[in-house]
């Protein structure tokens, strides 16, 4: 893991936003218009997918993938020019926020100003033509020139120079970590602070690639360089538990190997949907279920992510390559859940706490601890609302649950709850009860 990772990125909650999805503008202005209701959501870290112009050349959807880039140093002009963005920047800072933007090193759009002027800097194929690994709409640049790694390098400086506070860097394993620990040493001598977010990938994908003689990087390579990676080597756990094809516990054993798999320090961003992936409420039923998923989210160790239109409860997918904004109908009480949620992520025990889950209790009811030698949270989670007894461990007695209400706990047991659970307890540790901890 990068050595200087501050564990308190364990505590921040980022919002992914497309401009074209955002609103009707899909512009910088808009975004401003929006950061008091952001920031009152809990939102730390705001993150733009990419802003640059788009490839034309065999373009998806009406405005092509936001990952085709045609310009890295250049700015859409649908979204505005870099006075407006340098307002976003600014406006973002002084609500004590950062900015993070969405880069695609890994290849550019077939039109792209390297492929013109720097055909050099690409993979090629048997014949001489510029080629690319996996997407049709791309060429795929090739680290091995030198010369590439310097022009990247110093575009991702030009980007920070303008404030910019770090970078989310799509397929990052498919760049060599040579490069990325290039890029990471110069960025260290202009902003020791920056932060580095990998989008790392489901295990089939890299080892699909890995078969076709390709170098991709496992997560914990990725830590070398990044300070959090996704949590994708186990999102398809949850997923198939949400489709009713895998089990609960499945995905708390997928959950558990991580602290096995990883630096003791590793962080990894919790997601339940992303522009990739289909909206969490399109899986679930009910609000409740909703709430459940959303406090567990948040709960989990590592930093939270929000995809943009996931605070409205929205269910169908949106795609980053249409100017369609996402519906905002309001879930009730669902903004206010998550408010209070990233306020229990600020608290201490979430820097640097052990991270534990206990055995599932049928199919639906989940236990788990974030515990530091001062103070430990317990979260109870029912995520098929189904009824009977869960297990806590804590001594007998009435607690504050920081979402809303109290719990009673008798025996060490209460009655599984309809609504989500987190309890703030600083008078006592697991080890002071007996309770069998999930063993894998």
């Amino acid at each position: 893991m990068a050595s200087d990772t501050p564990l308190s990125l364990n505590q921040q909650v980022i919002y992914e936003l497309s401009l074209y999805n955002f609103s009707p503008e899909h512009d910088f202005d808009s975004v401003v218009r929006e950061l008091d209701r952001l920031k009152a959501l809990g939102v730390d870290l705001l993150w733009l997918v990419p802003i640059h112009p788009r490839g034309i050349e065999m373009r998806l959807g009406e405005k092509g993938s936001a990952y085709c880039v045609r310009d890295y140093r250049a700015i859409n002009e649908e979204h505005g020019d870099f006075k407006s963005f340098a307002r976003l920047v600014e406006e973002t800072h002084k609500r004590g926020m950062k900015l993070l933007l969405d880069v695609v090193y890994n290849h550019t759009s077939r039109d792209s100003v390297l492929a013109k002027t720097h055909p050099e800097f690409f993979y090629h194929d048997g014949q001489g033509r510029p080629r690319c690994r996996f997407w049709q709409d791309v060429y795929d640049l090739d680290y091995s020139n030198q010369a590439l790694c310097d022009y990247m390098v110093e575009t991702a400086l030009f980007w920070a120079r303008l404030g910019v506070d770090g970078y989310r860097c799509d397929v990052a394993p498919m760049v060599p970590l040579s490069f990325w620990r290039q890029a990471k040493k110069a960025m260290d001598e202009l902003d020791p602070d920056f932060i580095w977010l990998a989008e790392t990938h489901h295990y089939p994908f890299l080892t699909r690639m890995r078969d076709q003689g390709w170098e991709l990087h496992s997560d914990a390579e990725m830590y070398e360089c990044f300070d959090v990676t996704y949590d994708y080597d186990v999102h398809y756990f949850y997923e198939d538990y949400l489709k009713g094809k895998g089990s609960l516990k499945d995905y708390v054993d997928a959950i558990d190997r991580q602290k096995a798999m990883y630096p003791k320090n590793y962080i990894k961003l919790r997601l339940l949907e992303n522009h990739d992936q289909v909206r969490v409420a399109s899986l679930v039923h009910t609000r409740e279920q909703l709430f459940q998923w959303t406090a567990f989210s948040y709960f989990e160790k590592g930093m939270t992510m929000l995809w943009a239109g996931q605070e409205y409860g929205v269910s169908e997918r949106t795609s980053v390559a249409e100017a369609r904004p996402f519906p905002r109908e309001k879930v009730e009480g669902l903004e206010e859940l998550m408010a209070r949620l990233s306020a229990t992520k600020k608290l201490d025990v979430y820097k640097d706490g052990s991270f534990t889950l206990y055995e599932p209790v049928q199919d639906s009811i989940l236990t788990g601890v974030v515990e530091s030698a001062e103070e430990m949270l317990v979260g109870l989670f029912n995520f098929r609302l189904v009824t009977g007894k869960a297990k806590l461990p804590l001594r007998d007695g009435v607690y504050e649950n920081l979402l809303g209400g109290s719990v009673t706990v008798k025996d060490g047991e209460t009655d599984a709850p309809l609504v989500p659970v987190i309890l703030r307890v600083t008078d006592q540790h697991t080890e002071d009860r007996p309770f069998r901890e999930h063993e894998g």
